[in-house]
């Protein structure tokens, strides 16, 4: 079966193939096998495409037939898809037709050509389907003549004479496509690759040979070319084609570079320096294996041990990596000398010979290798030494946070048992292991002395301690000394380039290299939380010491107040309560934990334990000794009051005194008596309380005790006697208290005559009280034994149950001479201060005491005058006293703080003399003297308005006081040099005004009028200053809005003349504003002569100016 795509396909095939490999060798038109083509040119083998399908071979070659009068090509087909009969006139009719499309001439709007598959389809769809190959009007393509675009003239020559040709070239910028021709001249073409085109076909002459295809043949050619190019394997395979060449020629280049940069450069391939690598990797491992801090498992520490332990490990390691410092050195030292003499050995380079420039440079190149080696023996030893430093501080933390959670475990041995523990440690022997976790430090917790529980160490130390281990860790890993930077091998050392400062660049010590690393740093950091952690968890524990802390604290406070607790109210019920507790809880206190293990810490409490355990048996003992002293105590308490009171009840009375005694005393044994058995049966209770608790009691307490029950058995019987006797022992002595009244009353009527002596009224002892005052005195001695007396024997009726004297002349006797003695007392005292007083000066008086006495003094005289009518001693002192009553008050008043001088110069214009207070010869006689009294009245007026003047004057203190130092608040503004504003002056009108209603209230006062001039002036300046604050405060507030404003040159081009009144208005609220800065008082900033009226015109000038730029506003 024919196939019309095929027809010709070898040949167009052939040159779509040619192209893409940029071929002029001429290639077969015959029939062939397209297979074998595609194995030839296709360099994506084993991809599915035209080139490998399956397909029969056609000859579809078309047969020629030319006439004489009209050539005609026949074109068979199976199919009949493209047969015709079309003369080759014909055919160039129509390519003329086509070629009408020229640019001059008006073109039909071509028709749609359809689109090719994307790729060729299989065998049998091509036999089923080639409709994209028709003849078909939607088919057709552009002809390869129109593609010429030749011109009516040369189109008709080639119909008219068939001999004519034309001579045909690659187009420029086509990459040598086979079908991309144009016309050229024959000046233009190549000699060695051209195309003539004629009726009959188309030539390619390509070097000496040529080769004809029919025109037929190659529209058609052309026509399957065409598209078979929008087919996308066709139409990308030069660009595959050439990537892919592209692609395997660099990667060989690549791999050869490679191969020859290892080969040259690595280190590996060179045996010395490969042995001396190994030999070094090794030596890394076997440091690398070490550690620089090692917790051994199942060992617990303490802080001391871990860090000694620490150290040890560490100096060891020390040791280790000094050798290895060395070791390295020697192997670096020996590969590159074995380096240098195979280098001197290959070249030919004898030691004592004098290099050339060539050799020098060669053995400079070599030394840079040797330099590349030198670096990397650094980089192997600090990359082993940063990571023994990170897999230290990783296996330390995997000791201080545990993986898998640790069981608490606390243990209550009693300190027997801990110390059979410790003791069998200490021997050597082995201990049970039960396989348990073994904490990794022991703490221990204490009682300090304020009363709080330590544990110790504390977080703080461990902390330290870790940071202390570390740290002399990262000392010990900075011990290997870099091979590059060491001396003896300084001879190898070169830079890569030109510059000198990579040699003696300064390297970073690995130390510094390690503690700035992230992870370091986190690991170590996760070490100290998780230390922190652990002892936050020990903190917790420890709570459980809390209650028997609390109870210690109780139990101490308790052993230190059970003196004061007991000894008022003994309470056996409690003591026995108190007993039971204390037993309880000394077997409670047994319980307190000895150690625990909370995580990675050993806790160690013995020490508390015995701390804490002997508290119960402290207050037991305290107990103990307690009672022996409080039966002590209450057996001599009882038995000293019984002491006292059987002497007394067990003697006869023989006089009225000692059987009212007697009588006394049995009435009070006999009240008392159930309190004397109380006592006794509490001390026996105590005694029995001892016994019980099997505590021993002295012997001597225990004989107390025998003299208590004596005692209390002979007051008993005594006093039954005394009673059985009292009757018989009260009408004796009854008599002898009435014969004992009579007697007494008559000694005190004597005593009574003996006042009225006329020495006590005589005017002539006045001046010489003393002899009156001697013989009062006197008779008051016997007056007050009198009453002694009384008072015993009016007691004695009382407890007879006689009939009690009173004893009325005595008492009026009492008054009497008190009052007498009183009198002449006051004689003698007021002649001694009259006289001091007359001798004193004015200015040293003590008004306040002068005042006093004479008031006592004049009280003392009224009484007397009234009742002693008849004696002219009363009213004579009477007189002495009101003659200093009028001084008085003119003392007080002449002594008053509050005079001033203006104050004393009216008063000595009353007086009409001058009053110096300093002067100490004016005394107080002499103001009498003077008759200054006369003018009492007048001087206690100046005086009272002294007074309120002062008052009114400490008002206008606080006044001055508020604006002495009170300063204004200066703000800069807007960060601008010497710019300021007033700040918030709140504070300062509050002031304003409180201080404004103080001065309104002084001016209405009427005592005023000495410092009515000074109120005045600060009531103007007060007011002045309210009126500037207010101007001041409005002119900011103008200023800062226009400002703003005027601050745009904008503005200021468009309002000139406010621009430059503001400007007027800024200059002089600078200056002020300065100004006020450097000096701030309120008072004196808000007074200046001028200010409150500037501050008004500046204020017009702004209304004036923000008018104006309203009124601009308004007409945009």
């Amino acid at each position: 079966m024919s196939d019309p795509f095929f027809t010709g396909a070898d040949g167009l095939t052939s040159r779509l193939y040619s192209d893409n490999n940029n071929s002029r060798a001429k290639l077969s038109h015959g029939p062939g096998s397209m297979t074998s083509l595609s194995r030839a040119t296709d360099p994506y083998a084993g991809t599915q495409s035209v080139s490998n399908m399956p397909v029969k071979r056609r000859n579809l070659k078309p047969k020629l037939t030319m006439s004489r009068s009209q050539p005609t090509l026949k074109h068979e087909s199976s199919r009949g898809l493209v047969a015709s009969n079309l003369s080759v006139t014909d055919m160039y009719k129509a390519a003329a037709t086509e070629n009408a499309r020229h640019p001059l001439i008006k073109r039909k709007a071509p028709r749609n050509v359809p689109e090719l598959p994307s790729a060729f389809p299989g065998e049998d769809e091509m036999a089923d389907d080639a409709s994209y190959l028709s003849d078909d009007s939607n088919a057709t393509t552009r002809s390869f003549l129109s593609s010429l675009q030749l011109t009516a003239m040369q189109m008709a020559s080639f119909i008219e004479d068939p001999g004519n040709f034309l001579y045909l070239s690659h187009k420029m910028g086509t990459n040598g496509m086979a079908y991309d021709l144009e016309v050229v001249d024959h000046s233009e073409i190549s000699p060695v690759d051209y195309y003539t085109l004629s009726c009959s076909g188309i030539t390619h002459f390509l070097g000496s040979s040529s080769d004809f295809t029919p025109l037929e043949q190659w529209e058609r050619e052309y026509l399957l070319f065409g598209r078979m190019r929008k087919i996308p394997f066709f139409s990308k395979y030069r660009a595959w084609k050439n990537f892919t060449v592209w692609k395997k020629n660099v990667k060989a280049a690549k791999i050869a570079t490679a191969s020859g940069g290892i080969t040259g450069n690595l280190f590996l391939f060179v045996p010395a320096l490969r042995d001396a690598l190994i030999e070094i990797k090794r030596k890394c491992v076997e440091i690398g294996a070490s550690r620089l801090f090692d917790i051994v498992q199942g060992t617990t520490y303490t802080l001391e041990e871990f860090v000694a332990a620490q150290q040890a490990i560490q100096e060891d390691l020390t040791v280790r990596l000094n050798d290895f410092s060395g070791d390295i050195h020697q192997i670096v030292r020996s590969a590159c000398d074995d380096i240098v003499d195979q280098f001197l050995h290959a070249n030919k380079i004898q030691a004592d010979h004098k290099m050339t420039f060539m050799e020098r440079a060669s053995l400079r190149s070599e030394c840079r290798k040797l330099t590349r080696f030198l670096r990397l023996t650094d980089f192997m030893v600090i990359d082993m030494l940063r990571d023994l430093a990170f897999e230290s501080v990783q296996d330390a933390l995997e000791r201080v946070q545990p993986k898998d959670e640790i069981p608490r475990v606390i243990l209550t041995q009693s300190a027997e048992e801990v110390a059979a523990a410790q003791k069998a440690k200490e021997e050597g022997k082995e201990v049970a292991d039960d396989g348990s976790y073994k904490p990794l430090f022991t703490v221990v917790v204490s009682h300090q002395a304020d009363g709080q529980l330590e544990v110790g160490p504390s977080a703080r130390s461990f902390k330290e301690g870790f940071q202390n281990v570390v740290h002399q860790s990262l000392k010990v890993i900075g011990i290997p000394e870099r091979v590059s930077s060491h001396e003896e091998l300084a001879a190898y050392i070169m830079a890569e380039n030109a510059d000198a400062e990579e040699v003696n660049r300064e390297e970073v010590p690995v130390q510094d290299i390690v503690s700035n690393d992230d992870q370091f740093e986190s690991t170590t950091a996760d070490i100290y939380a998780a230390l922190d952690g652990a002892f936050e968890s020990v903190e917790d524990y420890i709570d459980v010491f809390t209650p028997y802390q609390e109870t210690f604290r109780a139990n101490a406070a308790y052993v230190d107040n059970i003196q004061e607790s007991y000894r008022e109210n003994v309470d056996l019920d409690l003591f026995r309560s108190e007993i039971e507790k204390y037993t309880g809880m000394r077997t409670s206190f047994e319980g307190i934990p000895s150690a625990a293990n909370i995580g990675i810490f050993s806790v160690d409490s013995i020490d508390l334990k015995m701390k804490l355990m002997p508290s119960p048996l402290l207050c037991l003992y305290a107990l103990e000794t307690l009672l022996p002293e409080l039966i002590d105590e209450g057996a001599t308490e009882l038995n000293d009051r019984l002491g006292e009171v059987l002497p007394v009840i067990k003697k006869s009375p023989t006089n009225v005194d000692m059987f009212v005694k007697r009588k006394k005393v049995v009435a009070t044994s006999n009240l008392e008596m159930q309190s004397y058995k109380e006592k006794q049966t509490l001390i026996h209770e105590m005694y029995d309380l001892m016994n019980n608790q099997g505590w021993v009691l002295d012997e001597k307490k225990k004989a107390s005790l025998t003299i208590i029950d004596e005692s209390v058995t002979s007051i008993e019987n005594n006093i039954q006697i005394a009673e059985a006797n009292e009757e018989e022992d009260t009408k004796r002595f009854a008599a002898e208290i009435e014969a004992d009244i009579p007697v007494l009353s008559k000694d005190i009527v004597e005593l009574r005559g003996t006042l009225d002596n006329s020495l006590i009224a005589d005017m002539n002892n006045f001046a010489t009280p003393e002899t009156v005052i001697t013989f009062l005195t006197s008779n008051e001695e016997k007056l007050n034994a009198y009453r002694t007396h009384a008072a015993e024997l009016q007691d004695y009726q009382n407890v007879l149950n006689l009939e009690v004297t009173e004893f009325e002349v005595l008492e009026e006797v009492v008054a009497e001479l008190k009052l007498k003695l009183e009198l002449w007392r006051g004689v003698k005292d007021w002649g001694n201060l009259t006289a001091d007083w007359e001798g004193t000066a004015l200015g040293k008086v003590d008004a306040e005491s002068l005042e006093k006495q004479v008031s006592q003094y004049g009280r003392t005289v009224f009484k007397c005058t009234k009742n002693l009518p008849g004696n002219p001693v009363a009213p004579a002192l009477k007189e002495q006293v009101d003659a200093w009553t009028p001084v008085l008050p003119l003392v007080t008043d002449l002594r008053n703080d509050s005079l001033q001088d203006r104050h004393w110069e009216q008063i000595n214009n009353l007086i009409g003399f001058q009053i110096d207070m300093n002067d100490e010869s004016f005394t107080l006689v002499e103001l009498i003297n003077r008759k200054c009294t006369d003018h009492a009245d007048e001087i206690t007026n100046i005086a009272t308005t002294a007074v309120q003047e002062s008052v009114l004057q400490e008002m206008m203190d606080k006044v001055t006081s508020i604006w002495k130092d009170q300063e204004m608040i200066v703000l800069p503004y807007k960060d601008v040099k010497d710019l300021y504003v007033l700040g918030d002056v709140s504070e300062i009108i509050q002031a304003l005004d409180d201080s404004l209603v103080t001065v309104n209230t002084v001016l209405g006062s009427r005592y005023v009028g000495g410092i009515r001039d000074f109120v005045e002036g600060w009531r103007k300046n007060l007011i002045l200053f309210q009126d500037t604050i207010d101007e001041w405060m409005t002119c900011q507030k103008g200023w800062m809005y226009l400002e703003t404003i005027f601050s745009s040159p904008d503005i200021v081009r468009q309002l000139p003349a406010a621009a430059k009144m503001f400007q007027t208005v800024d200059k002089s609220w600078k200056a002020i504003m300065k100004l006020t800065n450097d000096d701030c008082l309120a008072v004196k900033a808000c007074t200046v002569a001028g200010r409150k009226e500037l501050f008004q015109t500046h204020n017009a000038a702004l209304d004036k100016i923000q008018k104006n730029l309203e009124e601009y506003l308004e007409t945009k």
